[in-house]
């Protein structure tokens, strides 16, 4: 009965299309501005059947759904609605597993000294207990390693000299004999105690 209102409807819209077409035909006739070559309108016609046969295909499938959906007896339904619950179900203990593997994960950072935040926890946290336990350590290593090296970079450097001049050595009498006037009065400035 359903294929009949189809068919019917179908041809329907055939024959509208058709009437619209001839009409639009007949205007543009009337007013003589707009002309087709066959081969424009070869084209709009293949437009036209293109477009028509879209919408019959997604108005057939449409059908085809609601009639599948109304053949679903009770039992298809609770299946259905079973698998949805059971779909749920996986992605809430899924979150509960990593929100137990970061907990682990993050007592195992504050245990090795190193705080920790949601990315490195994303970083960090696996599927399972030992493999976020293997991934922690990875992860202690590679910082504590990086921290080893920023240090011995920063210690690397050399030790400030202290330098000694002889001057510190002298005697009053060692700087009154020096004959050079300029180095003798360098040698006062730096000994001044001795002359006070």
């Amino acid at each position: 009965m359903e294929n009949e209102e189809n068919q019917e409807n179908i041809e329907q819209n055939t024959e509208a299309t058709k009437e619209t077409k001839e009409q639009t035909k007949e205007k543009t006739e009337e007013k003589g501005k707009v002309t087709f070559t066959p081969e424009q309108q070869a084209v709009i016609e293949e437009m036209f059947s293109a477009r028509f046969s879209r919408e019959k295909k997604k108005s057939e499938a449409e059908k085809e759904e609601a009639a599948k959906l109304a053949e679903m007896n009770a039992q298809q339904k609770a299946e259905y609605e079973r698998d949805q619950l059971q779909k749920q179900l996986d992605e809430l203990l899924k979150k509960d597993r990593w929100n137990e593997m970061s907990k682990e994960a993050n007592k195992m950072l504050k245990e090795s000294g190193i705080a920790s935040d949601d990315q490195v926890l994303g970083f960090v946290v696996q599927d399972t207990a030992e493999a976020t336990q293997e991934a922690v350590k990875a992860f202690v290593d590679l910082v504590n390693t990086k921290a080893e090296e920023i240090t011995r970079q920063k210690l690397s450097g050399t030790a400030p000299r202290v330098q000694t001049s002889p001057a510190s050595n002298m005697t009053k009498e060692s700087i009154m004999q020096i004959k050079d006037a300029a180095k003798r009065q360098k040698a006062m400035a730096e000994n001044i105690h001795l002359f006070q």
